[in-house]
This record gives structure tokens, C-alpha cells and sequence, in this order.
């Protein structure tokens, strides 16, 4: 009977251990696999982080071939109001080309669509999230712009210097919105990416 015992408790022991390094077998394995999806979204994200600044960079050539136009448009305007200010001119209509500016946000929506994305620092989401927020608004309100001048034709001359100098003032804050969301971006493209990100109401 003692030897039945001892038999049952050797053969329990040793399914007890073997049970054991089963689950540490299989604890590792899910661990490994664990590391590797981890370390494939870690890749992943680099990738995503240096597209996401290669539309940035693209965003910010844009900008800065925006200004160009912009000013030469706000002194068209300018001029006019001059010359409606002077009662002795009878000036030409406005006629102007003005390519709009596109900034893309594609890479940035596609993203924020995959598991890598989760694998972005707390400030990166943050810093990225406010700079394609700023030229959201910036597309907003040049379209708003644009919108306003195909308008002047519908109004009289009264109406149209209220409108040209109101123009002339949301479009030179236009500009140096460009202008300072551009030097933003060349210093987080740089490597300033602890510059802050303000977006102001």
C-alpha cells in the first residue's frame, strides 16, 4: 500500500511539474509574440512619424509659396481702396489670378486609423492633432476669403470699399497666420519638436 502511495505522489509530482513548464512554455511564447506586434507597431509608427513630417515639410512649401501671392493680392486691394478713396479716379475692375492654397492631411488621417498610432508619446498625438487643427482653420478661412471677394461683383461701389477694406484686414491676418505657422513648422521639422503649439480661440 505505501508503495502505491509513493508511486501516486512521484507521478503526481511529476505531472505537476510538467504542467508547470507547460504554462511557463506557453507564458513565454504569448510573451514573445507579445514583443514582436509590439515592436512591428514601434516600426510601424517611425514610418507613420516620418511621413507625417514629410507632409509637414510639403505643408510648409506650400505655405511659404502662398505668401507670395497673398501679398501681391493685398496690395491689389490696397491699391483699389486708394483709388476709391480718390474721387477723381474711376478704377478698372479687380482682375486677378490667386491659385488657392491645398495643404494635405492625408497621412495624418490614415494614421490615426491604425493600432500604430497608439504607439505615438502622449505629446507627439498632441503636437500633431494642434498643427493640422491650425491649417484646418487656415483652409477655412481662406476659402471664407476667396468666397468674399467673388462677391465685391454684387455690390455697389458704397459697398464694395466697406467690403475691400474689411477683405484687406482678414486677409493680412491670413498671411501672417501662414507666416508664423510656417516658422512653426520649419522649427519642428528641424527638430524643435518641443516647441510649443498654441491655438489661439
Amino acid at each position: 500500500m505505501k508503495k502505491i502511495q509513493v508511486k501516486l505522489t512521484g507521478r503526481i509530482l511529476d505531472i505537476l511539474l510538467e504542467s508547470f513548464f507547460i504554462i511557463v512554455a506557453l507564458l513565454l511564447a504569448l510573451g514573445l509574440d507579445q514583443w514582436r506586434d509590439e515592436q512591428k507597431e514601434l516600426k510601424l509608427a517611425e514610418k507613420m512619424k516620418t511621413a507625417i513630417y514629410a507632409e509637414l515639410t510639403s505643408n510648409n512649401e506650400r505655405l511659404n509659396e502662398s505668401i507670395i501671392p497673398q501679398k501681391k493680392l493685398f496690395e491689389m486691394v490696397q491699391l483699389r481702396i486708394q483709388q476709391k478713396d480718390d474721387k477723381g479716379s474711376n478704377p478698372k475692375e479687380l482682375e486677378f489670378q490667386y491659385t488657392m492654397l491645398n495643404l494635405s492631411n492625408s497621412v495624418w488621417s490614415s494614421a490615426k486609423m491604425t493600432e500604430a498610432f497608439h504607439s505615438f508619446s502622449f505629446e507627439e498625438m498632441r503636437r500633431f492633432s494642434q498643427i493640422y487643427q491650425i491649417e484646418d482653420l487656415i483652409l477655412s478661412h481662406q476659402e471664407k476669403l476667396m468666397d468674399k471677394f467673388l462677391d465685391f461683383d454684387n455690390l455697389n461701389e458704397k459697398e464694395k470699399l466697406k467690403s475691400y477694406k474689411r477683405f484687406l484686414f482678414h486677409l493680412n491676418t491670413l498671411i501672417v497666420t501662414n507666416r508664423i505657422h510656417s516658422e512653426l513648422l520649419e522649427k519642428i521639422i528641424l527638430g524643435g519638436n518641443d516647441s510649443p503649439v498654441i491655438i489661439s480661440s
